[in-house]
């Protein structure tokens, strides 16, 4: 019996110690950055405090959890309800988490948590027209933070037949509208959105979105609709400031413009940058006017979210996961074709910040946390190792010249990589001793695209973006 007792005593002893080795906490040097020891699951969020001395994270197993950013110490866990949510978002001061689920009666609510308090501030059913063909398409609503006044937005496009709905005709006769939650003040009642952006004051807000009227009837006796498309620029403090960046108007439902591709705000709120058919147009956001056209910058959906600019307003940030590698981008807005890049080996990134002071903090896939302190230094140490320094032309067509310099003498490993991280073709594997150096090479057997030219030494990592155009 005694020993029966001794080893259950023994089982419960080693289960706390595991549980207690579960949550140690604090940052581990790796060289180029910190890794947290607590290990989770797959991040989805991370967040600088605004005077960035703590962090919060949101991860799939959905716990919050708030950090101290200089040791990496675990501060608090928050276990959230354990529906799953269709979609949620955490305010900019770290205060207040929304989040909104459909119950088993099809009423959808909206709610906001106090972090601090560990409570509910307010709760809001949402109103719903449910036919019983047809449902609206959660994948199309989202929540939003008012950056300032921790008011949030919702908005939710119709059960009709479009933006990846798969219901066909028309059902229903209602649309939802942006709204601020807890005080239930209409924001935008006349354009339901499926885009939407604060600048950081929170004053002013970009939107793309629809209105849809009822004409006449046709010939079979049916209702014509007509949709009206808008992207628009809209600053809150000033009457009359709604400028309209675009506009498309269509009977058909199916004729859905050409939208940005993606849009965010600088970070003085200065300007709104829309991504758009390579290039990046800035909106003056006091005037509404066309301000300046970066050239040649390649973005794709894959980008969403993903980019970010320097607070310095000296880069666009943009991230990649690549051939499980994390790859950080650092592109000059004076000069978009010029740029430095951070190469993090066996990282594949979900989600990321930059603090004020810019440090970077990175959430993965496999629950790891990351911060890279002093991110420019990082740069600075990055360039005067061995790199890439120029390709010539680029975009290139049939031929192209690769130069590339060496600090130190060692083995060299030169390689083309498609957009999807698959090798092409080696150009040089051998020893090579310090200095600069040019190769020349013949793209013309490659197709039309983006592509990457990898430069590994023994001390150090390049990589350098390559467009074919044909």
């Amino acid at each position: 019996m005694k020993r029966v007792l001794f080893i259950i005593i023994l089982l419960i002893a080693l289960a706390f110690q595991y549980a207690k080795s579960q949550k140690e906490s604090g940052w581990i040097d790796k060289g180029n950055y910190l890794e947290n020891k607590f290990i989770t699951s797959q991040y989805s969020y991370v967040n600088f405090s605004p005077d960035d001395k703590s962090i919060l994270s949101y991860s799939n197993d959905k716990i919050l959890r708030k950090w101290d950013t200089e040791t990496g110490t675990l501060l608090k866990e928050i276990k959230m309800a354990d529906y799953q949510f269709n979609m949620y978002d955490i305010s900019t001061d770290n205060k207040y988490f929304a989040y909104n689920y459909r119950s088993v009666d099809n009423i959808d609510s909206l709610f906001i948590f106090d972090i601090e308090n560990k409570n509910i501030k307010c709760q809001l059913g949402t109103y719903s027209n449910y036919e019983p063909w047809g449902s609206v398409d959660m994948n199309n609503k989202f929540i939003k933070f008012n950056p300032t006044t921790n008011c949030v937005l919702l908005s939710s496009e119709t059960n009709y037949n479009r933006f990846g709905a798969y219901q066909t005709g028309i059902i229903g006769d209602y649309f939802e509208c942006c709204f601020d939650s807890c005080e239930h003040n209409f924001l935008k009642p006349d354009i339901v959105p499926y885009k939407f952006e604060y600048s950081p004051d929170g004053k002013k807000y970009a939107i793309c979105g629809y209105t849809e009227y009822t004409t006449s009837r046709d010939y079979f006796n049916y209702y014509k609709h007509e949709f009206n498309y808008y992207f628009e620029l809209v600053n809150t403090l000033l009457s009359d400031t709604d400028f309209i960046l675009d506009c498309f108007s269509t009977e058909s439902e199916y004729a859905k413009p050409n939208t940005p591709d993606y849009f965010l705000f600088t970070p003085d709120s200065k300007y709104l940058a829309v991504f758009e058919d390579n290039k990046i147009k800035f909106w003056d956001t006091e005037t509404g006017e066309l301000s300046m056209v970066a050239d040649n910058f390649y973005f794709s959906g894959y980008y969403n979210d993903r980019i970010i600019f320097s607070k310095d307003m000296k880069y666009l940030i943009k991230w990649e996961n690549n051939n499980k590698n994390l790859i950080i981008h650092f592109i000059h807005l004076k000069d978009t074709e010029s740029s430095e890049s951070l190469v993090i080996n066996d990282v594949n990134a979900t989600c990321f910040d930059l603090s004020n002071d810019s440090s970077f903090v990175i959430g993965t896939s496999d629950g790891r946390l990351i911060l890279i302190k002093d991110i420019y230094s990082n740069i600075s140490k990055f360039t005067n190792q061995s790199k890439i320094n120029l390709i010539y032309p680029n975009p290139a067509k049939d031929k192209v010249s690769i130069n590339y310099s060496l600090s130190n003498d060692s083995h060299v490993n030169l390689t083309l990589y498609n957009f999807m991280g698959k090798e092409i073709i080696t150009l040089v594997d051998e020893n090579k001793t310090v200095n600069d150096y040019v190769e020349n090479i013949n793209t013309g057997f490659l197709a039309e695209g983006m592509y990457f030219l990898k430069l590994q030494t023994g001390t150090s990592t390049s990589l350098f973006k390559l467009m074919i155009n044909r």
